[in-house]
C-alpha cells in the first residue's frame, strides 16, 4: 500500500473547512479611561458612560460590573445588558444606570469575549435654571462677571435683560430701558414692527464692570428695507442706571458686542449691512440718553474729509463704521472701486471705507 501527499488545492480546501469549523471568537472588550459619571441635583440615578471597543451587543452574558461605595460602603453592582438600566449598549459604547449616591466608582465591561480592566470614572455635575419668568425663554450668549459670578444673559424676543444670582441660584430680571413706538423689524412669522427686539444675541463687561448687550430686529432689505432699530445698552449694577446708544441709520441688525480695553471703546457687529461699528462710550461727543429715540436723521462728520478713507485713529467723538459688505458688481460683472482701493489688510473690511456719526 502507497500513500500520497496531498496537492496544494486539496490542502486548501482542508484549511478553508477547518477555519469553517472553528468556533468564532468574540474580541475582548477594551475601555478608555476615564468613564463618565454625570448626575444633577434631585437626579434619581447616576448615569456611566463607558466608550471602548469590542464591547459587543447587548445579549445574555454581558453586563457592566460597577464598583464603588454607597452609603461609605463598598459596593459591586453588576447592570445586566438586558435590563432596563442599560440606556445605550453598542460595540462602542454603553451607558448605565446606577444608584444616584453611589461614589468613586470603578466599572468594567463583562462579555462573551472577557473582561476588560477596570476604569475609574470621572463625575460631571449639570444644573439648569428656567429664565423665562424673569426674562424669557431663548437665552443666547452668556457672561460672567468676575468677583460676584452672575452670569448675565441677553434674550431673543425680551423685555427684560437677566442675570443668573449665585446667592440664591436664581434667574432675576434686571433695570430695562423699554423701546419707544415699535422701532424694532419683526419677521417670525410674517414682518411688521414690534418694540421687542428679535436679536439679543450677546453680552459682555467691560472693565469698570458695566454690563453691555445689544439689541436689534431681524434683517432688512438692505438699504431700502423698512425700519430696522438698533441699540448698545450699558447696565451699570453698582449705580442702577442704564445708558442706551441708538446705532445711527435705522438699517442696520446689530448682534455682537466685545469691549476694547486698549482704546476704551465697545464694539458691535451688524449682519445687515455687514459693518462692525466702535466708538467711545464716555466720549460726550458721542449721543446716549435714558430711553430710546429715533437716530436715523444723525449728521455725520468726516475727520479726513469728503471721500477719505477710515483713519487707524479716528476722532474720539466720533462713532466709526467699517464696512464688511462686498459691493455689488456693476453691469459688466466687476465690483465697482470708486477710485478706491481695495482693503488687504484682513476680513474686516472688502471695502475699507468708513463713516463716523457725531
Amino acid at each position: 500500500m502507497t500513500s500520497q501527499l496531498l496537492g496544494p488545492p486539496f490542502a486548501l480546501l482542508l484549511l478553508v473547512g477547518g477555519l469553517a469549523l472553528a468556533p468564532v471568537v468574540e474580541a475582548r472588550p477594551k475601555l478608555q479611561t476615564p468613564a463618565l459619571a454625570v448626575t444633577h441635583p434631585g437626579s434619581t440615578f447616576l448615569a456611566l458612560s463607558l466608550t471602548g471597543s469590542g464591547l459587543g451587543t447587548p445579549a445574555s452574558g454581558s453586563y457592566v460590573e460597577a464598583q464603588g461605595y454607597v452609603g461609605g460602603v463598598l459596593t459591586v453592582q453588576p447592570v445586566d445588558a438586558l435590563s432596563p438600566d442599560i440606556v445605550v449598549w453598542t460595540d462602542v459604547h454603553v451607558v448605565a444606570k446606577l444608584p444616584p449616591d453611589m461614589t468613586r466608582v470603578r466599572a468594567r465591561v463583562v462579555t462573551p469575549g472577557g473582561r476588560s480592566a477596570r476604569v475609574r470614572a470621572d463625575y460631571y455635575q449639570y444644573d439648569w435654571f428656567d429664565t423665562s419668568a424673569a426674562v424669557a425663554g431663548n437665552p443666547t450668549d452668556p457672561a460672567l462677571e468676575p468677583g460676584s459670578g452672575r452670569i448675565w444673559i441677553d434674550a431673543e424676543f425680551h423685555r427684560d435683560f437677566g442675570y443668573w444670582d449665585p446667592a440664591d441660584a436664581q434667574v432675576k430680571a434686571a433695570l430695562y430701558p423699554v423701546a419707544v413706538g415699535t422701532p424694532f423689524h419683526l419677521c417670525i412669522p410674517g414682518c411688521g414692527q414690534a418694540d421687542v427686539p428679535t436679536f439679543g444675541e450677546d453680552v459682555t463687561l467691560d472693565a469698570s464692570g458695566r454690563v453691555w448687550f445689544t439689541e436689534g430686529g431681524s434683517e432688512p432689505s438692505r438699504y431700502d428695507g423698512p425700519r430696522n432699530h438698533s441699540r448698545a445698552l450699558a447696565y451699570d449694577r453698582a449705580a442702577q442706571t442704564i445708558r442706551v446708544y441708538n446705532l445711527p441709520g435705522d438699517r442696520n441688525s446689530v448682534i455682537g458686542v466685545a469691549w476694547d480695553d486698549g482704546r476704551h471703546r465697545i464694539w458691535v457687529a451688524q449682519t445687515n449691512p455687514g459693518r462692525l461699528t466702535s466708538f467711545d462710550p464716555d466720549n460726550p461727543g458721542i449721543p446716549r440718553e435714558e430711553f430710546a429715540w429715533d437716530f436715523s436723521s444723525l449728521p455725520t462728520c468726516d475727520p479726513g474729509g469728503s471721500g477719505s478713507f477710515c483713519s487707524n485713529d479716528p476722532a474720539r467723538g466720533c462713532a466709526s463704521f467699517f464696512d464688511t459688505r462686498r459691493p455689488d458688481p456693476g453691469p459688466d460683472g466687476r465690483l465697482p472701486l470708486h477710485g478706491r482701493k481695495p482693503h488687504r489688510a484682513g476680513p474686516v473690511a472688502i471695502m475699507a471705507r468708513a463713516q463716523q456719526g457725531c
